[in-house]
């Protein structure tokens, strides 16, 4: 599956080029809530308002995704300052359908290919007590698989992280939390 990638909107929720592409670890998976139905453009237009405090880097659904902030962005989107600075934010439509599903994996792919090593995927309630990711969070592993098969069979992809690496990422989560910032 592929994915149109639209970057005509912008969120003022962030914090522009204030991280290089290695100072990020984490890819942290959202839902837009349980509120389904609602749509991919309203999700952008209110992750885009400065009166909202939240944002995202990314907003994706089956087919389409809006990058809303550069990667070397901090988007405010976990909760917790040290992961926003870690992290990338990928808002997801909730019903997180067949083709939802294919469009995330292929744009975590993406990303990691643009910046150049492989990010510890996570969902949102990793960092805090929250039901987001909802209907994802359970698929992580899932994902993983599914993100590390499509970089499989591209040449240039970063390779998938090693068990000592996987270690070393659950240990700098695990710090973050306990030190939000």
């Amino acid at each position: 599956m592929s994915y149109e990638l639209l970057t005509n909107r912008k969120t003022e929720n962030r914090h522009k080029n204030y991280r290089q592409v290695n100072d990020i670890f984490f890819l942290v998976v959202h839902w837009w809530d349980d509120k389904k139905g609602l749509s991919f453009d309203s999700n952008v237009n209110f992750l885009c308002k400065n009166n909202n405090k939240v944002s995202a880097n990314y907003v994706s659904e089956g087919g389409r995704v809006a990058q809303i902030a550069e990667n070397e962005d901090v988007a405010l989107h976990a909760g917790n300052w040290n992961m926003n600075v870690a992290s990338i934010g990928v808002e997801n439509r909730p019903e997180a359908d067949s083709d939802d599903f294919a469009t995330l994996a292929e744009l975590i792919v993406d990303i990691e290919t643009k910046i150049g090593h492989t990010l510890y995927i996570i969902g949102h309630r990793d960092v805090v007590s929250r039901l987001c990711p909802g209907v994802y969070y359970p698929r992580i592993p899932e994902l993983i698989n599914r993100v590390n098969t499509i970089k499989s069979q591209r040449g240039n992809a970063p390779a998938p992280l090693t068990e000592e690496q996987r270690a070393d990422m659950l240990s700098r989560l695990q710090n973050i939390k306990n030190n939000p910032g």
